[in-house]
């Protein structure tokens, strides 16, 4: 017979790195904190460009059971989209658009990422794969949207 847990007992313990698909095997979420640090360093962004800066999450990846991954795919859902998608305004009132993809250390892009990232290349959005804070800083200044790399990558001026 399969013991129940509570709410709160499941919270407790997948804080503790216990939850999840892989529990009682020592799994580590790896990703999750790079994409947080990321994703502090983006919203740090919006608030020095006076959000000229836009970066959301895509809940796009996980196991999902056959039901609900149809009803997800339904209304859109991608397999292989990354995981925040970046706007930022651009010169003569465009916005500019990208999506960065957080991989841990020794992370590797699916297959369906390596097909969305070809399909963004054709379309000449950017993509970039970012390990780290770094990493998002060196895309954003590729993309043209701050400068100065490591000196806390000032937004460029529109």
């Amino acid at each position: 017979m399969t013991q129940r847990m509570t709410a709160a007992a499941f919270r407790t313990r997948f804080a503790a790195g216990q939850g999840g698909r892989r529990a009682g095997r020592g799994y580590t979420d790896r990703e999750g904190p790079v994409h947080r640090a990321i994703m502090d360093y983006l919203r740090g962004l919006d608030a020095a460009t006076g959000g000229d800066l836009l970066a959301l999450h895509v809940p796009n990846g996980g196991h999902m059971n056959a039901r609900y991954g149809a009803a997800v795919k339904a209304k859109g859902a991608m397999a292989g989209a990354p995981d925040i998608l970046v706007l930022w305004a651009a010169p003569a009132g465009a916005a500019g658009v990208g999506w960065i993809e957080v991989k841990a250390d020794r992370g590797r892009l699916s297959d369906s990422q390596r097909r969305f990232a070809r399909r963004m290349e054709h379309l000449g959005v950017p993509l970039a794969v970012c390990r780290s804070v770094a990493d998002a800083e060196a895309a954003l200044t590729d993309w043209g949207v701050v400068t100065a790399p490591g000196e806390g990558g000032e937004p460029c001026g529109r």
